[in-house]
């Protein structure tokens, strides 16, 4: 009985040997792809601003100001409501004056144009629209009397100045400075954006229907879209040409070269939660853009709808009402601006950086590489047949067990 206990222990440290040389195989890869991961996500928020308070730095650092509504803008400052008032913010330094002459009064709406001109829906239905230097250019009226609660808003500058398309429940309405309205579509209008670059379309929600524009003045129903629920009202374009649309019930789609697909399904936060609500989405760089939800805080997709990633956690709030960005934040080349998440809990600004690709091997690289990888393979495989052949040997001289 002495020898089969011997090899039986020899045969299971050959196995062990096969085990580990195996899973060191298959660790490599992951292991790489996990630093990866994480580096992508490191890099997506880059801290700014003040340290925290468990000795870290912000990723998203907090201001307390409450805001109702806040634009995206180009430069360094842009329209925002606070208290009901409407005025300019500067998130670098937090500041917010209240306008005091045009555009005072309380407000619905607020949106900035590429150029720098600002456009405020106030409650009473008056319409103001700004210069880039914030003057006055003038006023128009939305038809049917105030502006209800949900009003939404969207500018953008053309040959005839300044053109305002704004969602009401009565309909999507074009609004030029001095000029009187114009009712485009009529129906329960929740949400409206505008070119996301120059020769796109804008993109406006009408009772659950995608409708689009070339002119912004001329609306036609999206071919072959999805009918989504009546409420949905969160909507952005990107510059690469991708639409996403998030509706109540947690389901994104994304409408790419390709057509239409569903990307994203949120799932109920934990315990007896129900599915966060979508409550805004805000378009960055070319094919990146984030989404606000009430209950799961911000996440990030960097690929047009693909990915997903959960915005700094421990720091945004579960609950984001509204998104925009600051500064030059669509550039191809090298993404920078802010990011506003606002909330209950007051406002957060987060510094655009870009996010790292993975390497791409070529030519003699690329073969190297290849042999390489295909030399640690065969290096571990022989390694554990050794292992075997070795643990099943039988020593000189041994007899048989009884």
């Amino acid at each position: 009985m002495g020898c089969e206990p011997r090899r039986a222990r020899r045969r299971c440290l050959a196995a062990a040997a096969l085990t580990a040389a195996a899973l060191g195989l298959a660790a490599v890869p992951a292991l790489a792809a996990s630093r990866h991961r994480s580096s992508a996500v490191s890099m997506a928020y880059g801290p700014m601003g003040p340290s925290s308070g468990s000795g870290g730095r912000w990723w998203w650092p907090p201001l307390p100001l409450r805001l109702t509504a806040v634009a995206s803008s180009p430069s360094t400052r842009t329209l925002a409501i606070s208290r009901g008032r409407a005025g300019w913010l500067r998130p670098l330094t937090g500041s917010f004056r209240p306008l005091r002459s045009a555009g005072a009064g309380p407000a619905r709406a607020v949106a900035m144009a590429a150029g720098g001109e600002g456009c405020i829906v106030l409650r009473s239905g008056r319409t103001v629209f700004l210069g880039p230097g914030g003057r006055l250019l003038g006023t128009a009226q939305l038809p049917g009397g105030p502006a209800p609660a949900g009003t939404a808003v969207a500018l953008a500058a053309g040959a005839g100045g300044p053109l305002a398309v704004v969602a009401t429940p009565r309909g999507l309405v074009a609004l030029r400075p001095g000029r009187p309205a114009n009712t485009l579509l009529r129906g329960d209008a929740t949400a409206v954006v505008p070119p996301a670059a120059t020769r796109h379309p804008w993109w406006a929600l009408v009772g659950g229907e995608l409708a689009w524009s070339r002119s912004g003045t001329s609306w036609a129903p999206v071919p072959r879209a999805p009918r989504f629920a009546a409420s949905t009202h969160v909507l952005a374009a990107l510059v690469d040409g991708t639409v996403l649309v998030a509706e109540p019930s947690g389901l994104v789609w994304s409408r790419t070269g390709q057509g239409w697909a569903r990307v994203l399904q949120l799932l109920p936060a934990g315990g007896l939660s129900s599915v966060p609500e979508p409550t805004a989405l805000q378009a960055v760089n070319v094919s990146s853009a984030y989404l606000a939800t009430d209950g799961f805080g911000a996440l990030l997709t960097p690929d047009d709808g693909y990915g997903w990633y959960r915005a700094a956690p421990s720091q945004l709030p579960a609950t984001v009402d509204l998104l925009a960005t600051v500064g030059p934040v669509r550039s191809a080349t090298r993404p920078r601006g802010l990011v506003l998440a606002a909330g209950p809990r007051g406002l957060s600004v987060h510094a655009l950086q870009p996010l790292p690709t993975p390497p791409a091997y070529q030519g003699a690289t690329q073969t190297a590489e290849e042999l390489g990888t295909a030399a640690v393979t065969l290096a571990a495989i022989a390694l554990a047949a050794g292992a075997l052949w070795l643990g099943s040997r039988r020593r000189p001289g041994t007899g048989a067990t009884v």
